[in-house]
């Protein structure tokens, strides 16, 4: 499908802006100068100071022997001095990546949750069960501190346990439980009849929607797999309902949890994999914490709720897409038509479960949570901008409510990424100057940096459309470190860094 390519070079521009430093003719730098040589001396502090934590942490990696290899051919260059096949190159790489992702997790008892983020953006490797560690740890079901994550994870499995048991009536320890006075018809709370009944609407709503739950996947309708799994689901949405009477069960949470299920049961460690139920419990509470705000009818129509999100990503769209946004407005295509979905369910049922899982790796390392996700629904607009413009309502409508899967999602997450680079350049071009500091005595003052590319590694399937140009960034993002290759650093922006 066509890229809007014009519509979004005002973004490449502003990115491909280099520093340009003028001198003025008393020998000292002009005050642009000057702002820029600042960000340029602060973009070294930060590379160095990044560089020499992966730098001590590789160091002390390769103090201790290699891992034996499984696959000799894979992992070792031909005797005759031939070049490895692109399979074995590309084999190797992902293992190399792989090991820098673990290595991260195992060398030191306190992780380091600023590298965890830059590395989650790019995108978490699919082996070894990494996803299933990096989002317990993004989402605050692990803590940082290893030492603490057996008694930690006792507790919480032990209490999942025992709200299993006191929460999920047993209709055969039930009679047992009604007292002689408790009437089936009361409504009273406390009476047992009463909580049997609506336990039971419970059940029936939650048995439409959890064989809903993605049944295009053999790992949710196989034979053997669909009760079991389903089952596993419900148990969880009906728990997390009966904790949260508030908001209860709505329907499209189970969209939410099954990511989540999916990727903590396929673990390949078996202990992980063993109480895969109870840890995807914790990380759906844990999600639905921040969410939950766009599941409660009462607050629709506030800007907590859905509506105040939407009209964020309109606003959005607005700024860096003005034509497209009058385009639709003009043909009176409001933005619940389409963005309702995408936001309340976090994209789950626009794209197929592997990229659900890429884009989730970029949502859970963003601090400002779901900060990024507006800036990736917009970009899904500028993508098909000229289908958009050309299309009439109803052709507009079918399109955005059925998304194309053939877009690269690789390159829909590097377009949302220089939108969201834009307005960090723009806040900082913003921002009062500060004087520069000599070049010896006190620190340079801190400030923080563009954001890295949405994409790296494995989950960089596509180059951005933005000029044609794929960008590597070695600077901080958020205020944590980018660990990617360092083939093109070009870019301007600083503003105040936050504290590392």
């Amino acid at each position: 499908m066509s890229e809007s390519i014009e519509d979004t070079a005002p973004v490449e521009e502003v990115k491909k802006e280099e520093p340009a430093v003028s001198v003025a003719k008393d020998g000292e730098a002009s005050p642009d100068a000057a702002e820029e040589q600042v960000k340029h001396m602060l973009e070294e502090v930060n590379r160095e100071r990044i560089e020499n934590k992966i730098t001590a942490r590789d160091n002390a990696a390769s103090s201790s022997p290699p891992p034996q290899q499984e696959d000799e051919e894979a992992t070792t260059t031909p005797d005759d001095g031939e070049k490895p096949s692109p399979r074995n190159m590309r084999k190797n790489a992902l293992m190399e990546r792989s090991l820098k992702y673990r290595r991260v997790l195992d060398e030191d008892d306190l992780i380091d949750m600023d590298i965890v983020r830059a590395l989650a953006f790019q995108g978490v490797p699919d082996m070894e069960g990494l996803r299933s560690i990096y989002w317990k740890l993004l989402l605050g079901y692990l803590p940082p501190n290893k030492k603490e994550w057996p008694e930690s994870l006792k507790q919480s499995r032990e209490l999942y346990d025992t709200w299993k048991e006191e929460l999920i009536l047993d209709p055969s320890k039930f009679g047992k439980q009604v007292k002689k006075d408790d009437h089936p018809l009361s409504t009273e709370d406390t009476s047992s009849w009463n909580r049997f009944f609506k336990d039971n609407e419970l059940d029936f709503e939650l048995e439409k929607d959890v064989k809903r739950t993605f049944p295009h996947y053999h790992f949710f309708n196989g034979e053997v797999e669909r009760k079991k799994h389903y089952n596993a689901i419900k148990r969880i949405l009906f728990i997390y309902a009966k904790l949260n009477p508030g908001i209860g069960y709505v329907q499209g949470m189970n969209e939410i949890l099954g990511p989540l299920y999916y990727i903590m049961t396929t673990d390949c460690d078996p202990e992980w994999k063993e109480f895969a139920e109870a840890d995807a419990f914790f990380c759906f509470t844990s999600l639905m914490s921040e969410v939950r705000d766009n599941f409660c009818k009462t607050l629709d129509k506030s800007e907590m709720g859905v509506r105040g999100t939407m009209a964020k990503l309109n606003e959005l769209l607005k700024r860096k897409h003005p034509e497209l946004w009058q385009n639709l407005e003009d043909k009176q295509m409001d933005p619940q038509f389409y963005s309702f979905r995408w936001l309340t369910l976090l994209l789950s049922q626009e794209f197929e479960l592997p990229d659900i899982f890429r884009l989730w790796d970029s949502f859970f390392s963003d601090p400002n949570r779901f900060e990024f996700m507006s800036y990736f629904c917009c970009a899904m607009l500028v993508a098909v901008a000229d289908d958009l413009l050309r299309g009439s309502f109803a052709d507009n409508l079918k399109l955005l409510q059925h998304y194309p899967t053939t877009l690269d999602i690789g390159m829909l997450l590097n377009i949302a990424a220089e939108l969201r680079d834009a307005d960090l350049v723009e806040q900082a071009r913003q921002q009062p100057q500060r004087p520069q500091q000599p070049a010896t005595g006190s620190p340079v003052p801190a400030t923080q940096p563009q954001p890295p590319s949405a994409t790296g590694g494995d989950g960089a399937r596509g180059s951005s459309i933005m000029g044609g140009m794929t960008r590597t960034w070695t600077r901080l993002a958020w205020g944590f470190p980018y660990m990617g290759s360092r083939t093109n650093s070009g870019g301007s922006g600083s503003g105040d860094e936050k504290s590392s």
